[in-house]
């Protein structure tokens, strides 16, 4: 209890957001997990013992792109879901040098396409070299992300 009122603080601070496990029920969402992203990408260091530069893009990106909702469901993850104008988006952030087809495998799951989602966007480094056919899927580098129109 004592630790629910200290998050619900910093969260009000606008020191973390907390992000909901999407859902299509409304009660559902917010009995489900959730997760916590630190504003100073500074305190991500406090999120685990080593992390990783992916794991600081998807923190400043939770905060560019005003995200409210992630989807997991067993092994299958997509880091943001954005609500716009009642229009559902799929984003997920990977940060890296390749990026291989499983690593987006959460987009094209049978699960994943309940979800409605009308478009995917994938956050990449300048340079990433993607081994897939993208699809429905659109890359966009990271540091572009605050002039796209998501």
């Amino acid at each position: 209890r004592t630790i629910s009122k200290y998050i619900n603080f910093l969260i009000k601070s606008s020191v973390i957001r907390k992000i909901y496990n999407f859902s299509n029920n409304a009660r559902k969402i917010e009995m489900k997990a959730k997760k916590l992203y630190p504003f100073c990408t500074t305190l991500t260091k406090y999120l685990g013992d080593d992390p990783n530069m992916s794991k600081i893009i998807e923190c400043d990106v939770a905060f560019q792109t005003d995200a409210e909702f992630f989807w997991n469901y067993r092994n299958e993850e997509i880091d943001f879901i954005l609500l716009r104008n009642n229009i559902r988006k799929g984003l997920e952030v990977k940060y890296r040098n390749t990026i291989e087809h499983d690593d987006l495998k959460a987009f094209s799951s049978k699960r994943a396409e309940k979800l409605k989602l009308s478009e995917n966007f994938l956050i990449v480094k300048e340079y990433a070299k993607i081994n897939t056919s993208l699809g429905n899927i659109t890359p966009i580098k990271y540091y572009t992300l605050w002039k796209a129109n998501i």
